[in-house]
């Protein structure tokens, strides 16, 4: 689930998104010489340039200097990303990546009153890209680690046959920008939901040069089937996500929003609302019924690598297989292990309320989160909905594995009508691989495998079972 992965790995979005430019240097500059040392002085006051603030960011960062670091961060950014959390993300990166070794030169694009400095970084594992917004103020308002990359349309999207609108998700102040894919030609399609997995995440699920969201819905619009896929809730309004995160329940995060697409697509007079999907990712596959029950009635249901059990155990196994993939666990892996089974005890315990601290639990999740999830179980809930269900998993998956599977199987017994299908080369991200499966992967460039879109569009365009 991207929770765990943005836990323990690398963070999907640190921090806001922006814009794409090429990127080629050939030099390289040390991170640490002597003129770009950290004192004891604010950023600003040392960095005039936008390239020197980038570079005091990017050192302090490296250095160990959170604090230091978010001195440049404007208003919002101290909000949705405090030293602790910075801290945090740049020990997961570390642990991914290896050691901080060096940078080029940085690149600098302004823009529409901003500027992005895009800053190519070397690691002892790999090369990773540096992309820090600064807004007219020379405040830092975007800070984004990414994979170096670019996505690419795979094959079997068909541009030519498909058209894609802008749209808004929902009413009032929480309206999301979203995406509806269309087929060309007369008639009422069918259409599916895309709903994401855990954390902040866009529209296409973009994780590194990837888009797994973008491919589906694309794929799937190709073969005659429209989908609306929407920015979360949590991406698009980080400092309110910040703000109110004590209280943040699976429901604003996840499920109203699923519903509000739902309700969007039944309205369009180009829909066919006897034949609207939903199709949930990870996170969203698990909250299928919730989602189901908000948004009903719902033709079919589709579970992407859907966990089935409670998450706090499936933090505490990827912590474990992230330690072990190696061969070797070292002291500090083992430490931590232990560190997160403590906090999935805590999740467990009788004890747990919310005044909890949420440094306590897993992921550092505030207690009400872990509340509303107490004895919520997807697959026992599913046996009840008369929707179709479509059940799809990659083997090489870490995150959601067979017990997973086993659990829907178990819960849906007795089911109508029920579709199971696995692939053995593929991961939680549905792209193929070869060999265990590491958080590294996810970032390469890949697509959605072909099958998986064909499998979907086939189960979506026949008649129930």
């Amino acid at each position: 689930m991207r929770w765990a992965i943005m836990g323990v790995a690398l963070a999907i979005g640190l921090l806001s998104a922006v814009s794409d430019v090429l990127v080629g240097q050939e030099t390289k500059k040390s991170l640490s010489s002597p003129k770009e040392k950290v004192g004891e002085q604010p950023l600003q006051e040392i960095a005039a340039s936008p390239e020197q603030i980038a570079l005091e960011l990017l050192e302090a960062t490296a250095n160990g200097h959170y604090g230091k670091a978010t001195e440049s961060f404007d208003f919002v950014m101290k909000q949705v990303l405090p030293a602790a959390a910075l801290k945090q993300t740049w020990q997961g990166l570390s642990t991914q990546y290896g050691k901080y070794l060096d940078h080029q030169p940085p690149l600098v694009e302004s823009r529409d009153g901003s500027t992005l400095v895009r800053i190519l970084c070397r690691f002892e594992q790999g090369t990773l890209e540096a992309r820090i917004s600064l807004n007219a103020n020379r405040k830092v308002q975007g800070y984004f680690i990414a994979v170096p990359g670019t996505y690419r349309t795979p094959n079997y999207v068909n541009e030519a046959l498909f058209e894609s609108e802008e749209i808004q998700v929902g009413k009032g102040l929480l309206k999301l920008p979203g995406t509806l894919t269309l087929p060309k030609g007369e008639g009422k399609f069918a259409a599916a939901v895309l709903v994401q997995g855990s954390g902040p995440s866009d529209r296409d699920e973009t994780i590194g040069p990837n888009k797994p969201f973008r491919d589906i819905a694309e794929g799937l619009a190709s073969l005659g089937i429209a989908a609306v896929r929407y920015e979360k809730r949590t991406k698009h309004y980080p400092l309110m996500a910040t703000l109110t995160l004590s209280s943040l329940t699976v429901d604003e995060e996840t499920v109203h929003d699923a519903a509000a697409a739902v309700d969007w697509l039944r309205a369009d007079p180009r829909i066919d609302s006897e034949r609207i999907f939903v199709i949930g990712h990870s996170l969203g596959g698990w909250l299928l019924p919730r989602i189901y029950a908000a948004g009903k009635p719902i033709a079919g249901l589709v579970s992407l690598a859907g966990s089935a059990r409670p998450l706090e155990d499936l933090v505490l196994e990827q912590v474990h297989y992230l330690a072990e993939v190696d061969g070797e666990v070292s002291p500090e892996e083992s430490e931590q292990i232990e560190k997160v089974r403590q906090q999935v005890m805590r999740v467990k315990g009788e004890e747990l309320s919310k005044t909890t601290p949420a440094s306590q639990l897993p992921l550092s999740i505030p207690p009400a989160y872990w509340l509303d999830l107490r004895g919520y179980n997807a697959p026992q809930l599913a046996r009840e909905i008369p929707a179709r269900w479509l059940l799809l998993q990659g083997e090489r998956d870490y995150q959601v594995i067979d017990k997973d599977i086993v659990a829907w199987e178990k819960g849906l017994t007795g089911h109508i009508d029920v579709t199971l299908k696995k692939y053995p080369k593929l991961n939680h991200l549905f792209m193929s691989g070869e060999g265990p499966c590491r958080p590294v992967e996810y970032f390469r460039e890949a697509n959605v495998a072909e099958v998986v879109i064909r499998d979907i569009a086939h189960w979506i365009q026949s008649p129930r079972s």
